[in-house]
């Protein structure tokens, strides 16, 4: 899995990257894996008007209720 995540981190053609991210599911599929957690690495930039906007574990909820653009 380290390996395959090193190769990822290196690779940026798009359909290289889905095949790798496939390669590492489908090993933690055939290791019987119940579950893997993730952590995404980012940053987030934003013009100085834009108020409410925080980084969370996943990016998912950045868009919220309390993002503002005044």
């Amino acid at each position: 899995m380290e390996s395959l995540y090193e190769e990822l981190h290196q690779e940026f053609d798009t359909e290289k990257r889905g095949a790798l991210a496939v390669q590492m599911q489908q090993a933690m599929l055939d290791e019987s894996a119940i579950f893997f957690v993730s952590h995404l690495n980012m940053g987030i930039v934003t013009k100085s008007n834009v108020t409410g906007m925080y980084a969370h574990p996943c990016d998912y909820y950045e868009i919220t209720a309390e993002l503002n653009v005044e």
